[in-house]
């Protein structure tokens, strides 16, 4: 069953369930130097945004959550329900965008135009409230990025697309119910909440792949799961070096502190 119907189906248990869905009105997309966040008054089915610019994206979505990047256009769909991060962002980038517009549909069906704000041109768009195209203000001059953008990167491309946290109670694939996580560039649903070790194809059986594409791509799929654990272990090994000279330096204040008392502490019985 494809994606689009799953999504469909979940929304109709929600609806028979009573779990009312909150339906924007109205919006704001802010650029904030190298990420992009999204202020809204309830959840959204789909999030349209039209840019020009070169830009790497790094998705910082929640789980069932899938973004599609072209070279003018961001796609991202909300395909479990589900709200975003505490902070609100959408994704962070490497790069330069200028969005010309955002537009979201509802869970029920109704689209809206939302404002924009970017703080590397200091201009605030409002589209929603208005008649005009476009009715901008210019608070200052445009910024300079503190960022590096010189470096090279892979242009309007996202460094995951995988859709994870998708969950289905009855049989999925014949043979699977639960959680399990889709990768819409390599086309194979897996098992698992997210991509782990343990996680294999849904309805497939990997020893009896012939297709040498299919065995790449599956390939593919292991191998940016690899590449995730080992970006957690270098960071872990970082955060760790960098707590070591502030321990080095609370321990040492403490044994000078010690120190210092077991000075006084002799004085004063030497003044007895």
């Amino acid at each position: 069953m494809i994606l689009k119907k799953r999504a469909l189906l979940n929304k109709l248990n929600k609806t028979i369930l009573g779990d009312a869905i909150k339906s924007p009105t109205s919006g704001t997309l802010s650029v904030m130097d190298n990420e992009v966040f999204l202020e809204i008054g309830g959840l959204f089915r789909v999030l349209t945004i039209s840019y020009t610019g070169n830009i790497f994206i790094y998705n910082e979505l929640n789980d069932g959550y899938g973004i599609n990047v072209s070279n003018n256009r961001i796609i991202i769909t909300n395909y479990m329900a589900k709200g975003l991060k505490p902070n609100n962002i959408l994704f962070s980038f490497d790069g330069e965008i200028d969005v010309g517009y955002a537009e979201v549909r509802t869970f029920i069906s109704t689209n809206f135009k939302l404002s924009l704000f970017n703080s590397n041109k200091l201009e605030y768009v409002n589209t929603s409230d208005t008649k005009f195209e476009d009715n901008t203000l210019i608070l200052q001059n445009r910024s300079s990025l503190n960022r590096d953008i010189s470096k090279k990167f892979e242009k309007n491309k996202v460094n995951d697309s995988s859709i994870k946290g998708l969950y289905s109670e009855t049989l999925f694939g014949d043979s699977h119910s639960g959680f399990y996580n889709y990768h819409p560039k390599e086309k194979f649903y897996m098992t698992g909440k997210t991509i782990t070790n343990k996680s294999t194809p849904i309805g497939q059986n990997p020893s009896q792949i012939k297709s040498m594409v299919k065995k790449q791509m599956l390939d593919n799929i292991y191998k940016k799961m690899s590449t995730k654990l080992s970006a957690k272990q270098i960071e872990k090994t970082v955060i760790k070096k960098e707590e070591q000279p502030v321990k080095n330096i609370i321990t040492k204040k403490t044994e000078v502190q010690k120190s210092k008392s077991v000075r006084i502490i002799k004085r004063e019985r030497g003044g007895y």
